[in-house]
């Protein structure tokens, strides 16, 4: 533990005054412990009791003056900063998660949209028609047209003795005759 107010230690053990820094008692009393040390000489319990208890001081504002020099205590910007970026790195991991979704939901949607478009195109060349004007069926052709197509794409419904409903068809999407 070393402290830059420390240059300046008083010679002797007697009596220090309350305006010498407790970091200058703390160097001398373990100045002379280590001499009592050496020497075998006595040493007194209240020496020993002080130098401890100006140790755990001396900790104590170590401690202290480390969390007084931590970049956000002398820098407050730098903690706004950094919290800022914070705040910007899960927003930014929110929108991604977002487009993410967004992109799954799209290809989807275009997946459901070539295949509606792939059976429209199929529906269009089983059900289509040409003019009378144009082409005329041959004769007595008839088609027969499921039920639930015939409310699509029905035109002319004509029912026989045999009671099968045999119909001319066209698709409804095309212009009327004239």
């Amino acid at each position: 533990m070393s402290c830059n107010k420390c240059m300046y230690i008083k010679p002797g053990l007697g009596p220090v005054p309350k305006y010498i820094h407790e970091c200058n008692r703390l160097h001398e009393l373990k100045r002379v412990l280590a001499t009592f040390l050496v020497g075998g000489e006595e040493i007194k319990i209240e020496w020993v009791e002080e130098y401890n208890e100006l140790l755990k001081k001396m900790e104590e504002i170590e401690v202290l003056e480390a969390h007084e020099k931590k970049p956000e205590a002398s820098l407050p910007g730098l903690l706004l900063l950094a919290s800022a970026v914070v705040g910007q790195e899960e927003e930014i991991a929110v929108l991604e998660k977002t487009v993410k979704e967004q992109d799954s939901l799209l290809k989807h949607q275009a997946v459901e949209l070539d295949d509606a478009s792939q059976d429209l195109s199929a529906l269009r060349e089983i059900y289509r028609w040409r003019k009378q004007s144009e082409e005329h069926a041959p004769a007595n052709e008839r088609v027969l047209i499921y039920d639930a197509y015939r409310k699509h794409f029905t035109v002319d419904v004509c029912t026989y003795l045999d009671t099968v409903n045999y119909v001319f068809w066209r698709p409804l999407d095309l212009p009327e005759e004239e």
